[in-house]
């Protein structure tokens, strides 16, 4: 089973080292902080990277080193990993968030 995390907004918050976004036709997006990410769109980290992605403003998630995710569209935006590690950080408000997968380690802090 692949990890995810569902929200109705999902954007890119910041980067570090080299990431890669395709839109749903396979094509390089320009990466910049704050784009917002829909259905079909593909984030690849390279060694040594690491993406940051804000679900409904309330969390984020960070998608370790060589790492690759999709964001898959059902009522709700849906992080799906392929590849690599995804990792939940803080929350900015109250809320529910969930990460389903067939192994996970969380560390829930504050």
């Amino acid at each position: 089973m692949a990890t995810t995390y569902e929200g109705t907004i999902i954007r890119l918050e910041k980067t570090a080292g080299t990431v890669t976004i395709l839109d749903a036709d396979g094509k390089a997006v320009v990466v910049q902080d704050g784009i917002r990410l829909t259905d079909g769109y593909v984030v690849k980290t390279g060694a040594k990277s690491t993406a940051y992605l804000s679900v409904d403003s309330k969390a984020v998630v960070r998608l370790e080193a060589d790492g690759e995710l999709t964001i898959r569209s059902g009522g709700k935006l849906k992080i799906e990993i392929s590849k690599g590690t995804l990792t939940p950080g803080e929350t900015a408000q109250s809320g529910t968030n969930s990460i389903a997968a067939s192994s996970n380690i969380v560390g829930v802090r504050g």
